[in-house]
């Protein structure tokens, strides 16, 4: 192999995961730009879509290439602090323990 010529992991290569994450309730608009913010800045995440809005539960489609699990992800943003409702490799829901004390930042 010369060596200007690259050689690439099969982790390149790898196709992203298309994941659904269901999370809120949001009770402001300046919450959800936050969280979508933060979770556009995670390591790995690639596309974000929005499925859906529905009474406060922000449902959203992602790409998503990492070895890390996308919920070990989500738990670095402590800005939300969420308990999880549920949880496997195609989708994660999060709620917000309290509507009323959730994220105010």
């Amino acid at each position: 192999m010369r060596e200007q010529d690259q050689e690439f992991s099969s982790a390149e290569f790898e196709p992203a995961a298309i994941v659904t994450v269901v999370a809120g309730p949001f009770t402001r608009a300046e919450q959800l730009r936050r969280f979508m913010q933060a979770l556009e800045s995670l390591q790995g995440v690639g596309e974000v879509a929005i499925l859906a809005l529905e009474r406060g539960m922000l449902s959203l489609g992602l790409q998503y290439v990492d070895p890390t699990p996308l919920l070990v992800r989500l738990q670095t943003l402590t800005e939300f602090p969420f308990q999880v409702d549920q949880h496997d490799e195609q989708s994660i829901t999060v709620r917000w323990p309290d509507p009323t004390n959730g994220p105010t930042r």
